[in-house]
């Protein structure tokens, strides 16, 4: 039994059924595997630091300075503690300016971790550190000096990291360092300027644990404290990783459910194929546990081979993905741990045995006497086994999401988007013209009519991984080509921030002087909404309470409506009335907000109360300064404030370093800029899930060729007689290259339909520019589908229609 077991692996591994098995469980694999090993490597970047990833033992985030009594009680209690402070600002020198990421340190920073500086040294006044990329940008070498606000500072060198600097896909500007006391003195830190103000403290456990007990009643709204391992849910790195990691993850969730199905299908044909040497194998004298042992070495060695192909493609996938995406991931990506591998191990092993299970108790129940009648069976029919097909499909990809309702709610929802393509499909074949009688195309119609649902499944297998194809390409072209295409001419392509009262008259004056029209400054503050009817709302996600907005507003007052926005709902103030708010109307909707409510806020640690006196549109692809809060002036009538406006600078004119050179306190973001990252980003995040579709196509290829070579065996005695009652060589060949080409045009033209409403019915959620469909995916998908279908599949008519033909003088 073991020469017979070798036999039979060296057979039918390379050559027979079991090869689509081997190919099937390898993409399968793959596609979970390359998955979950970029994720577990962000995931280790993420928590691996533990402490230096804080620069501490505990650390307090604010967007205000930390109450002095605060850090008395720390230091009386014997913690050590050290402040850092973040901000945007620019920079320039000589005739070069750069918005800059500005970190200042102060003394004892950092506790835990490395600050990486080039040459190593000691953070002091007077002095600036820029990363490589800010030295580029200015044509700066060290020794040289460089302006920020009312400072000149000399170039001590290059910062490389800093031990909390996380990460940002969408960061606006290259990172800068310098001492704390310069950035007091600096002349930028000016009421509304978007601070981010971080305190790392350092001591023994419990008299950590009892200051934090002290201090955590009295946090107020944008104020919390982390420890270590607490900070992954922060920030804009671990939400975008997170949401990638979900689609990432649904995409390999299809990929395994196609290559599940294609082991189903080949393990299936395989146990049929087998009948007669199981019945002689019984004849000859078998025992029933040496044939559960050829069984069991053969389904050993199928999910051996399909592994270790499987963990190679997932290895080299993983590394591609990494490559693709590029600087959107953190340098220095920790390697690997095994869970991921053990993962792929877990995954071949269950998908082989759960998937296979069935046919082969089918195989092993074949009665010896089939060696006389072939017309025996089992007596096990297939339905049987769908329950236990159902199971394992559920069990394995339970395994990869890791979480049961959401496994039975994608499950779900996979079926139904199958069910809807499959109808279509089904529609579409109804109304395919018939063709020419006795041709080639007419033959091939008439073929997928009479098998109609089976065609239209046939052919859902492979518009499925289309339609994910075709809603990569519209998202991207949305995101992309629509917002240049339908951008004003006139659109600001430069935000000015910190504009101080006394600057705004000369400010006119330069843009005047430079034909620029005088902008509409806009005062700002930032703060948070806290209740609403004084009910108080959530401030962190996953919080218990009524919906808040979850992160920090810059808010307005304004005496008019703005020009570029319109009112839904109330009516905008006039003179004499006060204490009121306008709340644009998709927030307003999300957090249930209704005309006449009275909305609390903390802006500035001023506590303001208003109410809701209109609701309003907001347009936001014209790029103007847009506000989900605009306030009565009344409230703010005292406050000191900074202001923020539009520009729309001519290109090449010089005026924005001259801008800068005259307010060196103005911070200016380069929309331009911004928005060539976001187009990159996305191109990066477009090449990777379109490797992952790509892989999931061939998933998808792979489950029709196997359908193909069953459907052709099922076949073979109607091509022989049709081949003896006349028909030429030409004319089978013809009908089958047609009907395959119509099968993929088919399924790319039901993948075109089903990604256009998907993107339809969800354009709102991602965009907010007006919907314009996509003539390309109706061309595009059906010519790609027909071409893969005919260039993966040609071999396979090729030689199972010699075999037909070849078998008609046996058989007659």
């Amino acid at each position: 039994m073991n020469r017979l077991l070798l036999r039979l692996i060296g057979r039918e591994l390379w050559r027979g059924e079991l090869r689509a098995v081997v190919l099937a469980l390898a993409l399968s694999v793959a596609c979970v595997l390359s998955v979950a090993l970029v994720a577990d490597r962000l995931q280790q970047t993420l928590t691996q630091g533990g402490r230096e990833f804080l620069a501490g033992d505990l650390q307090l985030r604010s967007a205000e300075p930390a109450p002095q009594a605060w850090l008395d009680a720390a230091q009386a209690q014997g913690l050590s503690w050290s402040q850092t402070l973040v901000f945007n600002s620019m920079l320039f020198h000589d005739q070069a300016l750069q918005l800059a990421s500005i970190k200042a340190v102060g003394p004892g920073y950092p506790f835990y971790g490395q600050l990486q500086l080039e040459p190593p040294a000691a953070v002091s006044t007077g002095r600036i550190w820029l990363s490589p990329e800010l030295m580029r940008l200015l044509q700066i070498e060290v020794g040289q000096w460089v302006e920020l606000g009312d400072l000149d500072l000399q170039v001590a060198g290059r910062v490389l990291q800093t031990p909390d600097e996380g990460f940002s896909p969408l960061l606006l500007a290259p990172r800068a360092l310098i001492a704390l006391a310069d950035a007091e003195g600096s002349g930028l830190l000016l009421p509304g300027s978007r601070l981010s103000y971080r305190y790392q403290f350092k001591g023994p456990a419990q008299t950590l644990a009892r200051w934090q007990s002290q201090v955590t009643p009295q946090l107020g709204p944008g104020q919390q404290l982390v420890g270590p391992g607490q900070g992954e849910g922060e920030g804009m790195m671990s939400q975008s990783l997170a949401r990638s990691e979900r689609f990432f993850r649904l995409a390999a969730l299809i990929g395994l459910l196609l290559g599940c199905l294609a082991i189903s299908l080949a393990m299936g044909r395989f146990a049929r194929r087998q009948q007669d040497m199981m019945a002689l194998l019984k004849v000859l004298g078998a025992r029933r546990r040496a044939l559960w042992w050829l069984m069991s070495g053969l389904l050993l060695a199928v999910a051996l081979v399909g592994g270790l192909l499987g963990a190679l493609a997932g290895v080299l996938l993983q590394l591609g993905f990494i490559q693709l995406l590029g600087d959107l991931l953190p340098r220095d990506l920790p390697p690997p741990g095994h869970w991921p591998f053990v993962l792929g191990g877990l995954l071949a092993l269950l998908a082989t045995v759960l998937l296979s299970l069935w046919p082969f108790l089918q195989l092993l129940k074949v009665p010896p006497l089939r060696v006389l009648r072939q017309g025996l069976t089992t007596g096990l029919p297939d339905w049987l086994g769908q329950p236990l097909l159902l199971l394992g499909a559920l069990l394995l990809c339970w395994l990869v999401t890791g979480d049961g309702p959401l496994t039975l709610a994608l499950l779900a929802g996979l079926l139904l988007v199958g069910l809807v393509l499959t109808l279509l499909l089904r529609l579409l074949l109804w109304l395919l013209p018939a063709g020419r009688p006795g041709s080639g195309r007419a033959l091939a119609v008439r073929q997928l009519r009479r098998q109609g649902w089976r065609s239209a499944l046939q052919a859902q297998v492979l518009a499925l991984p289309l339609m994910l194809l075709g809603l990569l390409l519209g998202v991207r072209q949305a995101l992309l080509s629509d917002l240049w295409t339908q951008l004003p001419a006139d659109a600001p392509n430069r935000f000015v921030l910190n504009i101080a009262p006394q600057d705004r008259a000369p400010l006119t004056r330069l843009l005047a002087a430079h034909g620029v029209a005088e902008p509409t400054y806009y005062p700002v503050l930032r703060g948070r909404l806290t209740a609403v009817n004084d009910e108080p709302v959530t401030q962190q996600e996953g919080e218990s309470g009524r919906e808040g907005i979850h992160r920090e507003l810059t808010v307005t007052w304004l005496t008019d409506l703005p020009a570029h926005n319109r009112l839904l709902a109330g009516s905008w103030w006039g003179p004499g009335q006060g204490q009121q708010v306008s709340v644009e109307a998709g927030v307003a909707e999300r957090l249930g907000i209704r005309l006449g409510d009275w909305l609390s806020f903390d802006l500035a640690g001023q506590a303001v109360r208003a109410q809701v006196s209109s609701l309003r549109q907001v347009n936001w692809q014209d790029l103007q300064p847009n506000f989900f809060m605009i306030f009565s002036p009344d409230l703010f009538a005292h406050q000191p404030s900074t202001a923020m406006a539009g520009l729309h600078l001519p290109p090449d004119s010089g005026l924005e370093l001259a801008v800068v050179r005259q307010f060196p306190a103005l911070t200016l973001i380069n929309v331009d800029e911004l928005m060539a990252k976001l187009q990159a980003m996305s191109r990066r995040i477009g090449k990777a899930l379109g490797l992952m579709a790509a892989l999931i196509t061939l998933a998808g290829l792979l489950v029709l060729l196997v359908q193909l070579q069953a459907e052709l065996a099922r076949r073979q005695p109607a091509l022989i007689l049709m081949r003896t009652l006349g028909a030429s060589a030409r004319q089978l060949k013809g009908a089958l290259r047609w009907e395959l080409l119509t099968q993929g045009a088919l399924a790319g033209l039901a993948a075109a339909a089903g990604a256009e409403l998907a993107l339809w019915s969800s354009h709102s959620l991602w965009s907010p520019l007006p919907w314009r469909g996509m003539p390309a995916l109706w061309l595009g998908l059906p010519l790609t589908g027909a071409l893969l279908v005919w260039l993966s599949t040609a071999p396979v008519v090729a030689r199972q229609l010699r075999q037909a033909l070849g078998a008609r003088l046996r058989a007659f």
